[in-house]
């Protein structure tokens, strides 16, 4: 949906305007506050969505319910090191995808090359800041024995610095390295 309505994702930001800033098509200052917005924008849409399907009552009942609860509780217990670890795994994956969607004129094509690259993220286990904004919020809302605190430092704070290392500094660098430009 983010690739296909031109709408902003932190994550995908990362790769475009760290890759930007090293070719100096955007200043620091433009980089900073990009990714400030647009983390704070998902962070607002994310905790509106789940407002919405708490309200709704979907994860209510069973299995759903317990499947909130179980994956709020393990993705906040990580240790710090898994949890970045896993973040620059799961950017690299998700900034490769955006990289290859762009490379299509179809929504077929830019569908193609996405769906492979996330399905394996997820599949993998890796983590993805974004997506965290309302799967661990939505498990304490049902109740999962996790404090806010412990959501934003203990999964939200290393995913995002390994969402940052990923797609930014690994992939945005080696793009600009390797074409000297910001990707088209």
């Amino acid at each position: 949906m983010v690739i296909l309505t031109g709408s902003e994702l932190f994550t995908g930001n990362v790769f475009y305007f760290l890759a930007g800033w090293l070719s100096k098509k955007v200043t620091a200052g433009q980089l900073a506050l990009n990714w400030a917005v647009s983390f704070a924008g998902n962070f607002a849409g994310s905790l509106a969505v789940v407002a919405l399907v708490y309200v709704a009552g979907t994860t209510a009942v069973q299995p759903w319910l317990g499947t909130t609860l179980s994956v709020a509780a393990y993705k906040s217990s990580l240790p710090f090191a898994t949890a970045f670890t896993r973040g620059i795994l799961c950017n690299w994956m998700v900034c490769t995808a955006v990289w290859i969607a762009t490379a299509s004129q179809s929504a077929a094509g830019k569908f193609l090359g996405i769906w492979l690259l996330v399905s394996s993220f997820v599949a993998m286990g890796f983590e993805h800041s974004i997506a965290n904004m309302f799967l661990i919020p939505l498990g304490i809302l049902n109740g999962a024995a996790v404090s806010p605190a412990t959501f934003l430092m203990s999964n939200l704070l290393p995913v995002t610095l390994g969402n940052i290392m990923g797609g930014g500094i690994l992939l945005g660098s080696a793009t600009f390295i390797a074409y000297g430009e910001k990707p088209q």
